[in-house]
């Protein structure tokens, strides 16, 4: 099984006290995850910025670069241990289809039901061995379905990726289906087979380092990051979190 972690806060910070500073940061982690790790950073209005590796994260300088002077207001970051697929940069997470950037956790055994329902164009776009890639592939179809018109309706592509993750948890023996979907302007969880947990933090009264104190933010991980009281989803749930002055989460 895989790590990650996805972040949205309420302004642009460092994310430094997550991916590297606290008692199970994604660093730390990786010491059981050593199969590659990677960051994308959002800043609304500039898009996202990516950083990959094969290497371990915590011996890796350019991990530790990223996790100290990347600034922004979203963050999706993964550390690997590999299931299906060499350790590549092709298989290493997260993926990237503009706008949107995706990591999973966990093993699909269902592969020819996304087989199936990932459109050519999508499965064009594969270009590596991983299970996850696929899922990835089949929400791509899944969102593609959509008008024009409905891509700029945040409803609509709710409802879109509600529909197709219903389809996933209903079937029998899927396998796990973890994972953490943005868009750049909201940041998607879903919970199938492995852990997620969640955290709001609301006011900086509430982060326990100078650096990380300046704007509410909403985080979602494997397992819990901090000694805080993160909450632990329900297996079948997706919720969106929403930038704004209060980061806010709903279950979808």
């Amino acid at each position: 099984m895989c790590r990650m972690l996805g972040v949205v806060s309420a302004s642009s910070r460092s994310f430094t006290l997550l991916l590297e500073e606290a008692p199970r940061s994604m660093a730390t982690l990786s010491e059981h995850h050593p199969d590659g790790w990677g960051i994308a950073v959002g800043q609304r209005g500039s898009g996202w910025t990516v950083h990959r590796s094969v290497t371990r994260a915590n011996d890796d300088a350019e991990f530790h670069a990223t996790s100290s002077h990347a600034l922004g207001d979203i963050i999706i970051a993964h550390v690997r241990q590999k299931t299906r697929g060499e350790v590549t940069l092709r298989n290493t997470h997260p993926f990237e289809a503009a706008p949107w950037i995706f990591t999973h956790n966990g093993t699909v055994n269902n592969l020819e039901f996304l087989e199936r329902n990932i459109s050519p164009k999508r499965s064009r776009a594969v270009l590596g061995e991983t299970d996850s890639e696929r899922l990835f592939a089949f929400l791509m179809t899944r969102l593609d379905e959509l008008s024009i018109e409905q891509t700029r309706d945040r409803s609509a592509i709710d409802e879109s990726l509600r529909t197709a993750t219903r389809e996933i948890d209903h079937l029998p023996d899927f396998g796990t289906a973890s994972f953490l979907l943005s868009d750049g302007d909201v940041l998607y969880a879903h919970r199938l087979g492995a852990p997620l947990y969640l955290l709001q933090r609301h006011s900086s009264v509430e982060f326990n380092c100078s650096e990380c104190a300046r704007s509410p933010c909403v985080a979602v991980t494997t397992e819990p990051i901090t000694d805080e009281t993160w909450l632990p989803l329900d297996d079948g749930d997706l919720i969106r979190i929403e930038q704004g002055a209060e980061i806010a989460w709903t279950k979808l």
